[in-house]
Formats: C-alpha cells, sequence, structure tokens
C-alpha cells in the first residue's frame, strides 16, 4: 500500500479547518504541520482547532514544522488575492514544498499579475516544486467545467456559465463579503473602490479563453447589487448581495459570459453549463455545488495532483483534472 501524502496545512480559517477536519479523516494523507499567524492559535492543538483527534501543534510560521525526509504538499488557505499570500508562497517554495491554494488570484495569475507570477514559476522551477490554484469557484465550476464539458464539442463558438447562490445558507463572512447590508450607494461606493466583489471571476474567463485558444480577448467585470425586489436595478431597500456578469469578447464578438448571484434569499439556486458548439453542451447542477465543503475537497484532491505534476507555476489546464477517492470503508 502507498505511505500516506504528508500534508502541513497553512492557515486555519474557515476553509482551513474543514480542510483539516476533512484531511485527518483521510487514510491516504498525514498531516505533519499546521500553520496560522493568529497569535490566539499559535501553541494550540489541531485536535482543539478543527475537533479531529491530532498530535499537530499549530505554529506562527511554516520554518517551524519540523518534517520528515519526503516533501510535503502545503494545502494554502489564507487569502484571496495574490500580492497578499506572495510571501507565504515563496517561504513554501523555499522550504522545498509544492503548494496547493485556494487563493483565487492564483487560479490564472497572468492576469492581473504576470510579472509576480513569472517570478513565482521561475522560483518554483529552481526548487523543483509546483504551485496550484485551485478552488470550487474559481478553480473549477465557472473554468474548468465549462473546458472538459467542450471536450466532446467542436467548433465552439460561446460559453455561458451561470451561478446562482443563496447567501442565507452561508457563513456570515461570505454573507459581509457579497455586500450584503450595505445600502445601495454604500456597495457601490465599494465596487469603486475595487472592495467588493466576488474574486477570481475575471480569472476564471481568462482561464477558459486560453482553454479554448480564445486569443486577444477583452473582458468586462460588472458588479451590481441585488436589492429587495430587483437583482440588478438597485432600488428596494438595503443591499442582499451582488450580481456580477464578467463578459470576453473577441473584437466585437462575446465568446464567455460568466454570471454569478449571491444574495440572500436568491431564488433558485443552481449552476448551469453552456457550450454552444458541434453538439452543444448543458449541464445544470439544481441546488448548485455547496461551495466551502467543495473547495476543502478540492484542496484535499488537489494535493496529490500537484505533488505529481512538473515544476512551475501551474494551471489547471497543465494538469490531469482532480478526482475524488472512494471511502476506504465502503466496498
Amino acid at each position: 500500500m502507498p505511505q500516506p501524502l504528508p500534508v502541513i496545512l497553512f492557515g486555519l480559517g474557515a476553509i482551513g479547518r474543514a480542510v483539516g477536519r476533512a484531511a485527518l479523516a483521510r487514510h491516504d494523507l498525514r498531516v505533519v504541520g499546521a500553520v496560522d499567524r493568529d497569535p490566539a492559535l499559535a501553541g494550540r492543538g489541531l485536535q482543539e482547532v478543527c475537533g479531529v483527534p491530532s498530535p499537530v501543534k499549530v505554529v506562527p510560521e511554516l520554518a517551524a514544522v519540523r518534517r520528515g525526509r519526503r516533501r510535503p504538499v502545503v494545502i494554502h488557505a489564507t487569502g484571496s488575492h495574490l500580492p497578499g499570500v506572495l510571501p507565504q508562497l515563496r517561504a513554501a517554495v523555499a522550504a522545498g514544498c509544492s503548494v496547493i491554494s485556494s487563493c483565487e488570484e492564483l487560479v490564472w495569475p497572468w492576469l492581473s499579475h504576470a510579472a509576480a507570477a513569472r517570478r513565482l514559476d521561475r522560483a518554483a522551477r529552481a526548487a523543483g516544486v509546483a504551485i496550484l490554484g485551485t478552488g470550487i469557484n474559481p478553480g473549477f465550476l465557472l473554468d474548468l467545467l465549462p473546458v472538459v464539458l467542450s471536450g466532446v464539442s467542436r467548433d465552439v463558438t460561446h460559453v455561458l456559465g451561470v451561478r446562482v447562490v443563496d447567501a442565507a445558507t452561508r457563513r456570515l463572512p461570505l454573507q459581509r463579503k457579497v455586500g450584503a447590508g450595505l445600502t445601495v450607494s454604500g456597495f457601490r461606493s465599494r465596487v469603486r473602490a475595487g472592495t467588493l466583489g466576488h474574486v477570481g471571476l475575471p480569472e476564471s474567463a481568462a482561464l477558459i479563453a486560453a482553454g479554448l485558444g480564445w486569443e486577444g480577448i477583452t473582458l468586462r467585470n460588472r458588479v451590481t447589487p441585488v436589492t429587495g425586489g430587483s437583482r440588478s436595478k438597485g432600488k428596494g431597500g438595503p443591499v442582499r448581495g451582488l450580481h456580477q456578469v464578467v463578459t470576453a469578447r473577441v473584437g466585437r464578438r462575446e465568446v464567455i459570459r460568466l454570471d454569478l448571484t449571491m444574495a440572500l434569499g436568491a431564488k433558485n439556486p443552481h449552476d448551469r453549463i453552456v457550450v454552444r458548439g458541434t453538439p452543444p453542451v448543458a449541464v445544470r447542477v439544481e441546488g448548485g455545488i455547496a461551495g466551502d465543503e467543495a473547495t476543502a475537497s478540492s484542496l484535499i484532491n488537489g494535493a496529490f495532483t500537484v505533488s505529481r505534476a512538473e515544476p512551475g507555476l501551474r494551471s489547471a489546464l497543465d494538469v490531469a483534472p482532480p478526482r475524488g477517492r472512494a471511502r476506504a470503508d465502503r466496498a
């Protein structure tokens, strides 16, 4: 039987704790370290933090993790924007660890941070490790999945991705992240400041374009408030969430449209992908894919993927699609 893959948890927020609980329950993974810079967590046992038996203690720096002979994979879940997490990624590379990360911009970092991405790629190649950004959205649902579905079509002319999420079923930080409770003017002010909007949706469109061969695309990202009686007109009381649409055009022709609604009480939650080609392909997931649990699963499954990947900064287009694993106690 293969030896369990050693992993280090880096970041123990909501996603990191979900990853920890799932990883500690797996027989094919071995959690050898946990890192979080929150002083309130330093020195606490991972068992206390995640509620699953583990002898591992939380430390504030990756360098403090004691490792064995086999290089562990760092499962990284600390931030959405690449500039803010770059020092953490560099520390993992310097330690000789491959990284699977939930950082949204890392799904396609060449869109907004090309110079930083090139430097990170060179460092990873020199260290012989791989770095990969993943998640549910971005990372799978509105980017990798449409590319995979296009594999049974040809002469593709357009990709549509729609996701509707009832934010009332999600944790409070996500509700705040989509602007729930703000006034319309406050919402629009934060959009103008660049501090509100779902991070990673433009990156998803760029990944699709690269995967399907559309070059020279022009992206447009529009974020509007969802209020009491209207999704996008911004009328009817306090904001319930956001409606975000990213489009990609080649010349004047729209080739990609990603339509995301995340709002308290959003009706008819679902995910839908339509690939217009020969033949057309359409997939709909009623209720939608659960964001937090799916992200945790993608990070865990991605740890095996990145451990086998070629060195460098990778995207989902460079590696095999993630796959789940059957439960060991089930036939």
